[in-house]
């Protein structure tokens, strides 16, 4: 039915709000805002805040994480700081000298305490440097102007005084104190070195250098008997060397200090050439510890020194096998074998093998340094052993290592100039007044410098001077097999080869591995025109060591002389790829040639010879065979 004219209209009803169905405010007003679109809604305020407030919330939560993160890197970092500290502090070892007490009469002069302590500083680094010595080396450092003052929080302690108190707790530092004082007659300077008797040196109060150089002694003698004993037989004082050294190795209760000892004994018998004596004390060293490659080292030395290359290589290969694991060397020349090689191999003939080693040695710049006033040498006489006379020549005419000036080292040097006359067997220039042996005429004839000695008994003998060669040979070292090697040749020489060869067999028989002795009993006989008595002992040689030229070169002229050609060029032929540069060789593996019919063979090889070193008869040899 029609509503009437201006009746008002009924209110319409709302829908009943639901109710609620969480107690939880951010549900309710999810619902809310769920049927209130309107962008200014109370539900969509409260929603925007809360989100506002999970946000904060997170943030807060990284920022508590991250901070935690922080604060246990930081203790994780201070651990590790510490543990640092303390492994570097058991690891502290060396000499470290405090600032000296000084009146303060001196004190208003200018010298400080410092100063002082800095004098003494200077020369026992000085001295340390001075001393060429294998073995462990003590530092030498100060104990001022090192402390670091970070303070540790809570402690009252800085960071430099609890390092300096963990040394002290865990480390091996020798610490030393001193004082400066006056006396009546100028300056004493006193050194106190924890658990020993003090030290004190006395002087004008003028010279305070000198009075610090003899408190650095008194201090290296007292810190570091042997490297001070090493440093006293550099400087000439064998007697006090020797005495220093066997009070510490008898005394000593550390083993690896005893060895060292030892071989700094040994050290000043050699150099006071008492070489003999320094073998039993070497071994001594040995017997404390088997794997101690320096005293296998000094064994050989002086083992070779002495003539007995049996024993000298067997201490080298000693040295060889233990220096690469030996503790006992700093672990950079650990691995500098080549020289011990070399050594062994030059012992029993090898003389290519040891050319490689001792060029393997002049590329390493640590062993160089140490070994400068030999290598040149060393590299020169092998070069000769290999008959490579041209590249000997050249190679002492332009040295790469060793510096002439030093007068004991320069006469030392000269011995690869005697050394290529020997091998090309020039007589008459090692006999004459101006050959590098001439020196020894102004010396008395000594055990240890007996070698070049037997060399010049050959070359007189060779010359004809038979009392001047019989002078020496009854002064040559019966146990020394390079002189009686010379001294049979030298008795052969003179006319009684049963002598020679008695001598020679002597030598053969104790040194089994050694061709030398062998060879020269074929050589002997091979000159007396005993062809087939010759040959046995040329093979003989080549047994002991078959890569050296020599015994089948002089095979092979044996075997010619018989009329062997065939056998005789064989010979030949092993001998060339171990001696290429041989100029002699050449001649007579030609003639060989020759003889076989093989004749463009053979002007090949003398060719090749015409440009090699010659002696003046295979000049004179070749001149006929070309004609």
């Amino acid at each position: 039915m029609a509503r009437a004219p201006n009746t008002p209209a009924k209110p319409r009803l709302r829908k009943a709000a639901s109710a609620p169905t969480t107690p939880d405010p951010i549900e309710i007003a999810m619902e809310a805002e769920a049927g209130d679109a309107s962008p200014d809604s109370p539900a969509r305020t409260l929603l925007v805040n809360q989100n506002r407030l999970v946000l904060w919330q997170i943030a807060s939560e990284r920022a508590g994480f991250a901070l935690k993160v922080l604060t246990a890197g930081a203790g994780v970092a201070l651990a590790t700081a510490l543990g640092v500290m303390v492994w570097q502090a058991s690891q502290a070892e060396g000499v470290v000298l405090e600032p000296f007490t000084v009146p303060p009469a001196l004190t208003a002069d200018g010298v400080s305490g410092e100063v002082f302590a800095a004098h003494v500083l200077d020369e026992l680094t000085r001295l340390r440097a001075e001393t060429a010595a294998p073995g462990r080396a003590a530092t030498f450092a100060n104990d001022w102007g090192r402390e670091i003052k970070v303070a540790i929080p809570t402690t009252g302690v800085s960071l430099g005084e609890l390092q300096t108190a963990l040394r002290q707790w865990l480390g091996h530092e020798i610490r030393i104190t001193g004082e400066v004082y006056r006396t009546p007659t100028g300056l004493a300077m006193r050194a106190r070195v924890a658990g020993r008797a003090g030290l004190r040196v006395d002087g004008p109060a003028a010279d305070r250098e000198a009075l610090a150089r003899s408190l650095a002694q008194a201090i290296y003698r007292d810190t570091q008997p042997v490297r001070y004993a090493r440093w006293l037989t550099e400087h000439g004082d064998h007697a006090d060397a020797i005495a220093l050294a066997q009070q510490t190795a008898l005394g000593s209760t550390d083993i690896d200090e005893r060895v060292e000892a030892y071989a700094a004994w040994a050290n000043a018998l050699m150099r006071d050439r008492r070489p003999a004596a320094a073998i039993p004390v070497i071994r001594r060293a040995i017997t404390l510890a088997p794997d101690a490659s320096q005293a296998w080292w000094g064994l050989g030395a002086y083992e070779a020194y002495l003539g007995h290359p049996e024993a000298a290589h067997r201490a080298f290969q000693q040295v060889v096998r233990l220096r690469p694991r030996d503790y006992r060397v700093a672990p950079a020349v650990r691995g500098q074998v080549a020289y011990f090689r070399a050594k062994a191999a030059n012992l029993v003939g090898d003389h290519g093998e040891a050319l490689v080693q001792f060029e393997a040695v002049g590329r390493d710049a640590e062993v160089v340094r140490a070994m400068a006033d030999q290598l040149d040498r060393d590299t020169a006489q092998e070069m000769s052993s290999l008959h490579d006379i041209a590249g000997a020549e050249r190679r002492m005419a332009n040295l790469q290592f060793y510096r002439p000036g030093q007068p004991e080292l320069d006469v030392r040097f000269r011995d690869a100039e005697s050394f290529r006359l020997y091998v090309v067997e020039d007589w008459a220039a090692l006999a004459a007044e101006t050959s590098p042996l001439a020196v020894l005429s102004a010396q008395p004839v000594r055990s240890t410098d007996a070698f070049p000695w037997s060399i010049l008994a050959l070359a007189r003998a060779n010359t004809g001077d038979a009392a001047g060669a019989e002078a020496i040979l009854v002064q040559m070292p019966a146990d020394n097999d390079a002189c009686m090697i010379n001294a049979g040749r030298a008795r052969a020489t003179l006319g009684d080869l049963a002598a020679g060869d008695r001598i020679l067999a002597a030598v053969e028989a104790r040194s089994p591995s050694v061709p030398y002795a062998a060879f020269f009993r074929g050589r002997i006989r091979l000159d007396a025109g005993d062809a087939a008595g010759a040959l046995p002992h040329f093979r003989e040689a080549q047994k002991r060591q078959p890569k050296w030229a020599d015994s089948f070169r002089n095979e092979g002229d044996t075997l010619a002389r018989l009329g062997r050609w065939t056998e005789a060029e064989a010979a030949y032929a092993r001998a060339y790829p171990l001696a290429p540069k041989w100029g002699g060789l050449h001649v007579m593996w030609g003639e060989a040639l020759a003889k076989l019919g093989k004749a463009d063979e053979a002007r090949a090889k003398w060719r090749t010879a015409s440009g090699l070193y010659l002696t003046a008869p295979e000049r004179a040899r070749l001149t006929a065979l070309l004609a």
